[in-house]
C-alpha cells in the first residue's frame, strides 16, 4: 500500500475529523445534554443506596427507596446487579440523585476515552471513528447503562495481559458485573490465555468475598427471587439474544447448548482474534437477559479483527495454545 502524500494528509485528517465529530454530536450529544434521563441509572442509584443492608434484593424496599428519587420513569426497576456492584457504587448513594447522575454520566465517558486510548488490537482513528458511530455504545451512554467500563476492562486486559498477565485476570474479573454475557469468557481464558487465569480467577473470589460481607450469606437466594421478577426481564422480544426468540423452553435450551458446544469448539480451533470474536458473539447469544445497549460489546469483537490479515492462519492444531 502506497503512503499518503504530505499534501493528502490534512484533508485526511480533516475528513476524519468531520466524521468524528458528527457520530459523537448525532449520537452522544443528547445523551450528553439529557442528563435527567438515563433509566437503568436508576437501579444502580437504588443498589447503591440500599448496599450493605438486608434489603439490597428486596423488591419492595427498592420500589420504596425508587419512589423517593427524582428518577425519569413511571416504574420501578430492579436493582439485578451482583451485590460487590453496589458496594463499589456506594460514593454515588452520598450525592443527590441528579448530581449522581452527572457524575455517573462523566465516569462512563471517561470510561470510553480509555478504552479509545488503551484498545492494543486496531489503530487509535479507526478505534476513535468506530466509537463516534457505534449506535449501541450511545444507546448504552443514553440509558445510562455500565457497559462503557466493560469496554474499558477489556482493553486494559488487553494492554497489559502480556507483561501483568495476573493484573489482566483481576481487570477481567471485573466483567462479573454482567457475567451473564461472558458465560464463554473462561473457556477462551483458558485455551488463549491460560497465563490470565489465575489473576481471573483470584479476582472472581476476591469479588465473592465483598459480596457476601455486603449482603451476608443469603444474597444468593434473594438475588435469584429477584431475577425471576416479571419487570426484571421486560420486553423479552426486544432482546438481541436465543431468548428472544421467545422459544419452547425444550428448544430454547437445546439451541443454546448447540450455541455453547460450536462456539466453544470455534474457540478452541480457532486463532486468538477469530476465538476472541467468538466468545464476546456467542456470550450475547447465549445471555439471558440482553438488551440493545449490551450490543455494545460487538465494538471490540468487531474492532479486534480490523488488523487481521486473510493471509494469516487462522485456524491452529487443537489443544494449541
Amino acid at each position: 500500500m502506497h503512503s499518503l502524500s504530505p499534501r493528502a494528509r490534512p484533508g485526511l485528517f480533516l475528513a476524519w475529523g468531520v466524521l468524528c465529530a458528527a457520530g459523537f454530536a448525532l449520537f452522544l450529544g443528547p445523551a450528553i445534554t439529557a442528563l435527567g434521563g438515563g433509566w437503568d441509572f436508576l437501579p444502580v442509584y437504588t443498589g447503591a443506596k440500599l448496599a450493605g443492608t438486608p434489603d439490597l434484593y428486596n423488591a419492595a424496599a427498592q420500589e420504596r427507596t425508587q419512589a423517593l428519587l427524582p428518577h425519569p420513569t413511571t416504574f420501578s426497576l430492579p436493582f439485578m446487579r451482583l451485590p460487590f456492584v453496589a458496594a463499589l457504587t456506594w460514593p454515588l448513594a452520598m450525592l443527590p440523585y441528579d448530581a449522581a447522575h452527572t457524575v455517573w454520566m462523566a465516569l462512563r465517558l471517561a470510561a470510553v476515552a480509555g478504552f479509545v486510548l488503551l484498545w492494543p488490537h486496531s489503530p487509535r482513528p479507526l478505534t476513535t471513528l468506530a466509537c463516534a458511530w457505534f449506535v449501541p455504545l450511545a444507546g448504552a451512554i443514553a440509558n445510562g447503562q455500565d457497559s462503557p467500563f466493560l469496554l474499558l476492562w477489556i482493553a486494559a486486559a488487553e494492554r497489559i495481559r502480556e507483561r501483568a498477565p495476573f493484573s489482566a485476570g483481576l481487570l477481567l474479573s471485573l466483567c462479573l458485573a454482567k457475567f451473564h454475557l461472558f458465560l464463554l469468557l473462561p473457556v477462551f481464558l483458558w485455551i488463549h490465555r491460560r497465563r490470565v487465569v489465575a489473576g481471573f480467577t483470584a479476582g472472581c473470589a476476591a469479588l465473592g468475598l465483598i459480596s457476601f460481607a455486603v449482603s451476608g450469606p443469603a444474597w444468593p437466594r434473594a438475588y435469584l427471587a429477584i431475577l425471576k421478577l416479571p419487570q426484571a426481564n421486560p420486553a423479552v422480544g426486544a432482546m438481541p439474544n436465543l431468548h428472544g426468540l421467545n422459544l419452547a423452553m425444550p428448544f430454547e435450551t437445546a439451541l443454546s447448548v448447540g450455541v455453547f458446544a460450536a462456539a466453544t469448539f470455534g474457540i478452541r480451533r480457532l486463532s486468538d482474534r477469530p476465538a476472541f470474536f467468538v466468545m464476546l458473539v456467542a456470550g450475547i447469544l447465549l445471555s439471558y437477559h440482553a438488551y440493545f445497549a449490551d450490543l455494545t460489546l460487538l465494538l471490540p469483537a468487531l474492532l479486534v479483527l480490523a488488523p487481521h490479515r486473510a493471509a494469516a492462519p487462522v485456524l491452529e492444531p487443537a489443544g494449541a495454545n
